[in-house]
């Protein structure tokens, strides 16, 4: 169940058994100039199995979309032992959309055997920025600004205070990658990629941005992406146990959401480290970090009430 069993690389379709890891997919097309899309944090040890069983997504979805984008077809056995198949090579087969109904079902439908995966042309020139703002609202004041410009990064990722401590630095931090043409092309020439660095270095100094650091190798930018991806791990510096929830926002939301959770932060007495990816709707991901005890049953108190105040904010906007 971990074999991928056929590359296509004229159609850039692959298909593979639900064990295969994430990474190893686009490892395996790496030569053609070809990825897989989504890239969830775990994607060196996750499998597209479980992937499609909850829709991952990942920092670069901004751009590339979920794995329901990138799913084709599948094989699956349902619950009296039948097999049946959903959609196929096409990119948009006729009938019912089954294939979306079952991705992100989470196993409760019927059990995938083989899926067969869209894959993407990689760009031929990448640009990830990183900045350090004062706090996490100039941060999201820069997103807007630089969407505003009529830019879609790849990916932007921002993360607080405390979830960069964990990796042994300091300050809220906000990452940016722009994918692309390379510079010999005309409409993406080396001044014009120049410009769009300056723009966005310009939006996050108009925001208070302490620090800016433009990877300049492949190396480095995978030093810098490995920081963020890392988050989960971290999290054990700070404490031996922690709770994840997860929740989606507007982006001009953010402000708000970001000042209540502090404050049940303090009330309660538990501190609280955020990821997020803020250029559209934001989906933010919190760890309530608790004393060395055994693993709570339920949530610290106060995280209930973040969902019950992030639906008042939406339900006055």
């Amino acid at each position: 169940m971990n074999r991928i069993l056929e590359v296509d690389f004229p159609n850039a379709r692959v298909v593979v058994r639900t064990g295969v890891i994430n990474l190893d997919v686009s490892g395996r097309v790496f030569a053609a100039r070809l990825f897989y899309a989504p890239d969830p944090s775990s994607q060196s040890i996750c499998s597209i199995g479980g992937n499609v069983a909850e829709n991952s997504g990942g920092a670069h979805c901004l751009k590339y979309g979920f794995t329901t984008t990138h799913v084709l077809g599948l094989e699956v056995v349902l619950s009296d032992g039948s097999l049946v198949h959903f959609g196929g090579k096409a990119l948009d087969a006729p009938g019912y959309d089954l294939a979306g109904v079952f991705v992100g079902s989470e196993g409760t439908l019927a059990l995938p055997t083989e899926i067969i995966l869209r894959l993407v042309k990689r760009p031929e020139c990448i640009r990830t920025l990183l900045a350090a703002f004062p706090s996490t609202n100039e941060a999201g004041a820069a997103v807007s600004d630089i969407i505003a410009a009529g830019m879609l990064p790849a990916a932007i990722e921002m993360m607080d205070n405390l979830a960069i401590q964990c990796r042994g630095s300091r300050g809220p931090r906000e990452l940016s990658e722009l994918w692309g043409p390379a510079p010999r092309r005309t409409r993406w020439s080396a001044r014009g990629s120049r410009s769009l660095d300056d723009s966005r270095q310009r939006d996050c100094r108009s925001n208070g941005a302490s620090e800016i650091r433009l990877a300049q190798s492949e190396g480095e930018r995978a030093l810098v992406w490995k920081g963020r991806k890392a988050a989960f791990a971290a999290m054990g510096r700070i404490s031996p146990n922690y709770i994840v929830q997860d929740g989606v926002i507007p982006r001009t939301a953010l402000p708000q959401v970001m000042s209540e959770i502090e404050r049940l932060s303090q009330e309660a007495g538990v501190r609280v480290a955020m990821c997020f990816t803020p250029a559209t709707a934001i989906s933010i991901r919190w760890f309530s970090t608790t004393a060395a005890s055994p693993v709570r049953k339920k949530p610290p108190k106060p995280f209930p009430t973040v969902f019950s105040n992030c639906a008042s904010l939406l339900a006055a906007r």
